[in-house]
């Protein structure tokens, strides 16, 4: 099967931090410096489609020893490429998501409410540049939700 580069992306995810009450940063591992297992990230998951791969990369990261890498493919098959993390949050408060991106991505991510349900997806930002550009995104999350999945993508 002929596999085409549709699209890449390399991420650093600064930070998730409640913009209220100082509460500093919610995710794991956002510089992506911890290797988990299989070329991840820890705390981190791959989320792709087809032939599509996202992961953990220490070739070009923008600060530190690592950042993440989306590769999204044109193969019949793939529409996104992504990595994800969840995080608890509060309803109704405001949140700013900052990162960096070389290439092509977006920052954003899902809402949820009680039982896992599904509330909406949030506002992001997008990244579009050879070198590395900051990427931010300010939103306040809907009333019910208890869990947002930070989420860096690529889809089309």
């Amino acid at each position: 099967m002929l596999r085409k580069v549709l699209q890449a992306g390399v991420v650093v995810l600064i930070g998730i931090g409640a913009t209220t009450r100082g509460q500093g940063n919610l995710l794991a591992n956002p510089g992506f410096e911890t290797e988990g297992a299989a070329d991840q990230a820890q705390a981190w998951v791959s989320s792709c489609t087809g032939g599509s791969k996202a992961g953990r990369d220490t070739v070009v990261p923008a600060q530190g020893k690592a950042c993440g890498h989306l590769r999204k493919v044109v193969d019949g098959t793939s529409h996104v490429a992504a990595l994800a993390q969840d995080v608890a949050v509060s309803g109704g408060r405001e949140y700013l998501l900052t990162g960096m991106v070389r290439g092509r991505a977006n920052l954003f991510s899902y809402e949820y409410g009680e039982k896992g349900a599904w509330i909406r997806c949030g506002p992001g930002g997008r990244g579009y540049s050879d070198g590395w550009q900051p990427v931010s995104v300010r939103f306040k999350t809907d009333p019910k939700a208890v869990r947002a999945q930070v989420r860096f993508e690529i889809y089309g």
